[in-house]
């Protein structure tokens, strides 16, 4: 993911936006954890990367900018088809606490004793 955004910040193509955005999502759909520190990472790399790459003022090198950074929003974009099933059924999710105090488990119960193996 880095290399595509070093790679559109010094030479903007789309193909480079589409590496971006597969990478990313790939990321954050392998691990929530990792993916919103790559999101991170790579918003503040893409936004180094294109201040070194560019020459003159911003607005002549808004493209160096707008390519990483593009690929970065659709990266997340297609994440979040992830996460919207359970955006829809939020209200169908109880907290830890009430499950745990009406049905009075613990979390003891969910290990196994070697003498009962």
């Amino acid at each position: 993911m880095l290399w595509g955004i070093a790679r559109g910040a010094v030479t903007p193509r789309t193909r480079s936006t589409a590496f971006i955005a597969l990478a990313l999502a790939a990321v954050i759909l392998m691990h929530q954890l990792a993916g919103m520190m790559a999101l991170v990472i790579g918003t503040g790399y893409a936004l180094i990367a294109g201040w070194s790459a560019s020459e003159g003022s911003l607005w002549q090198n808004r493209h160096r900018y707008f390519i990483p950074l593009a690929g970065i929003g659709l990266g997340f974009g297609l994440a979040t088809i992830y996460w919207l099933p359970a955006l829809t059924s939020f209200d169908a999710i109880q907290p830890l606490g009430q499950t745990t105090a009406r049905i009075g488990a613990s979390i003891e119960d969910n290990f196994v004793l070697l003498r009962q193996m």
